[in-house]
């Protein structure tokens, strides 16, 4: 299952990588973390290889028939961020967990907001 997840998550950073950049260049801003790009590309990767380890867990939590819920997944990768990138605080870390997640195709919010989401007929 983690060559699946790695196989599609290197076709999908190659086709987003440019849209991804410019998104998290302006998240970086909003959240007022002056950063090199270098810094940055680190903290993307950080960011997106924390959401993917807690969606790992929270299959593998589903497949043994226990419980797990958003707000237990948002609170793991909020901790893992502020862990791994030294001078996020959480509030900060949390919001780049909610604008990463549909970049990635994750969350509930990746359905609403993918743009080759379309209607089909039942």
């Amino acid at each position: 299952m983690h060559k699946l997840v790695e196989l599609v998550f290197s076709g999908a950073a190659t086709v987003i990588a440019p849209v991804l950049t410019g998104v998290v260049i302006k998240l970086f801003q909003k959240l007022r973390l002056n950063v090199n790009a270098a810094k940055r590309e680190e903290i993307e990767a950080i960011v997106t290889k924390v959401l993917y380890e807690v969606e790992e867990w929270a299959a593998e939590r589903l497949k043994a028939k226990l419980p797990v819920n958003s707000g237990q997944k948002l609170s793991r990768a909020v901790t893992q961020i502020v862990d791994k990138v030294p001078g996020i605080n959480e509030a900060q870390a949390e919001m780049l967990v909610r604008q990463m997640l549909p970049l990635l195709f994750l969350g509930a919010s990746s359905k609403l907001k993918f743009p080759f989401n379309v209607p089909t007929k039942d």
